[in-house]
C-alpha cells in the first residue's frame, strides 16, 4: 500500500495526521478535499524591526478532490513564520493547513510562492497573520532555485528512467534475438540431419479411420528438399490395375517439428495427391529399404505437391525401376480415367464446401 492510498483511506474529519516515515502531514478540508503538507525545511531567521525573531519555514503543499489523481510535483510552495525555537507540532503544522485552506481553497495548485505570515499563540490557540511583504519579497527567489532544482531532478529522473527502459529493452532484444538464433540454428541441424537419414514411418494417431470399410495409413517421413517432417494422412489403397500397379490418394502435409502447427490449406486434411506404385506402400516402409524409402520421399517432396490445396494434384509413379517419375498423367488408362473421376469427384466436394462457407 502506497502513502496516497493510506492517505485516501484515513476516516475524514477535522484532525490532522501526520505520516511519520515520510514526514507528511494530512488534513480532511471542510469541503472534502484532502490537504497534504510535506517536504517542510528551515530557510533561516529573520530578526523584525521590533526586534522580535522567527524562523523562516518552506513546505510544499496541495489540496486533492476526493477520488482524483494526485500529481505531487504540481503542489505550492508554502512559506510561513514560527517564533524562534518553536517547536513544530501536529497542531501548529494543522493551523498551517487551516491557514492555506480559508486563503487559497478554490484555487488549483501549480508551483506556486505562497505565504501566510507568522505564527501567533493566542491563548493555546494557534493562527497566522502579521504578513510582511518584505519576506513575501524574500520567498520569490528561494522558491526559484527550488523549483529549479526540482525541475532539474525530475529531468534527471526522466533521463535515468529513459536510459533503465532503454537498457532493458536492448537486453530483452538481444536476449530475443538469440533465443530466436538457437532455437532456428537447431532447427536448422534437425533438418539436416533428416535429410541426411530419411525415414518413413507409420504412425498410430489413436482414433481409426476408415473410408469404404477400407482402413486408412497414417505415416510420417522427411521432405526430401527441405528437412521437414513430411506428414502423409489418410492415405488411402484405392486399388491396382491389370498390370498390378497400386492407385494411392493421400494428403500431404510439411512442419519444421512434431509440435509444430500444421498448414492445411483450404482442405481441412492437407494439400490431397495421388500417385502410383508398383509395390505396396505399407510393404516398402516395413522391409525398410533406404534407396526406395527415399523414392517415395522424393516423388511426394516435390513442390509441385503443395501448390494448389483446392485440386487433387497426380504427383507421378514408383516405377518398376524403383524411381520416382513425375508425369503430367498416368500412363495407364485404366489408372488415368480412375485419377480424372477422383479429381472430378473433389472438385465437386470442394465447390460444395465453398457454397456452404457462404451460406
Amino acid at each position: 500500500m502506497g502513502l496516497l492510498d493510506r492517505f485516501k483511506k484515513r476516516k475524514v474529519d477535522n484532525r490532522v495526521t501526520k505520516d511519520e516515515e515520510n514526514d507528511w502531514y494530512f488534513l480532511t478540508a471542510s469541503n472534502g478535499d484532502e490537504i497534504s503538507l510535506f517536504g517542510i525545511e528551515k530557510l533561516g531567521t529573520i530578526k523584525h524591526t521590533n526586534n522580535d525573531r522567527t524562523e523562516l519555514m518552506l513546505g510544499r503543499i496541495i489540496q486533492q478532490e476526493k477520488d482524483k489523481t494526485l500529481y505531487m510535483h504540481s503542489a505550492d510552495f508554502l512559506g510561513f513564520e514560527l517564533p524562534e525555537g518553536l517547536q513544530i507540532s501536529d497542531a501548529i503544522m494543522k493551523a498551517v493547513m487551516k491557514e492555506y485552506e480559508r486563503e487559497y481553497q478554490g484555487t488549483k495548485s501549480n508551483q506556486r510562492t505562497l505565504y501566510i505570515g507568522r505564527l501567533i499563540n493566542d491563548r493555546n490557540s494557534y493562527m497566522f497573520g502579521k504578513k510582511s511583504q518584505v519576506v513575501q519579497n524574500m520567498l520569490g527567489p528561494i522558491v526559484d532555485v527550488k523549483r529549479k532544482e526540482l525541475q532539474a531532478m525530475l529531468r534527471n529522473q526522466n533521463q535515468e528512467q529513459r536510459r533503465i527502459l532503454d537498457e532493458q529493452s536492448r537486453k530483452y532484444r538481444e536476449a530475443v534475438k538469440a533465443s530466436t538464433d538457437r532455437f532456428l540454428k537447431r532447427k536448422e541441424k534437425d533438418r539436416e540431419q533428416r535429410k541426411q537419414n530419411p525415414t518413413l514411418k507409420e504412425v498410430d494417431l489413436g482414433i481409426p479411420l476408415k473410408e469404404n470399410g477400407k482402413r486408412l495409413e497414417n505415416y510420417d517421413g522427411v521432405n526430401i528438399n527441405t528437412g521437414d517432417i513430411l506428414r502423409l494422412r489418410r492415405v488411402n489403397k484405392i486399388g491396382k490395375d491389370g498390370s498390378g500397379t497400386y492407385l494411392y490418394s493421400a494428403y500431404l502435409t510439411n512442419v519444421s517439428n512434431d509440435e509444430a502447427i500444421e498448414y492445411l490449406g483450404k482442405n481441412p486434411n492437407g494439400y490431397a495427391v495421388c500417385f502410383e506404385m508398383q509395390k505396396r506402400l505399407s510393404d516398402v516402409v516395413k522391409n525398410g529399404n533406404t534407396d526406395e524409402i527415399v523414392q517415395v520421399l522424393k516423388l511426394l517432396s516435390d513442390e509441385r505437391n503443395f501448390e494448389n490445396d483446392e485440386k487433387l494434384t497426380y504427383a507421378g509413379e514408383i516405377d518398376k525401376n524403383g524411381q520416382a517419375i513425375r508425369r503430367p498423367e498416368s500412363t495407364s488408362n485404366a489408372i488415368r480415367l480412375k485419377v480424372q473421376d477422383m479429381q472430378r469427384k473433389f472438385e465437386i466436394a470442394m465447390q460444395q464446401r465453398r457454397e456452404g462457407e457462404q451460406r
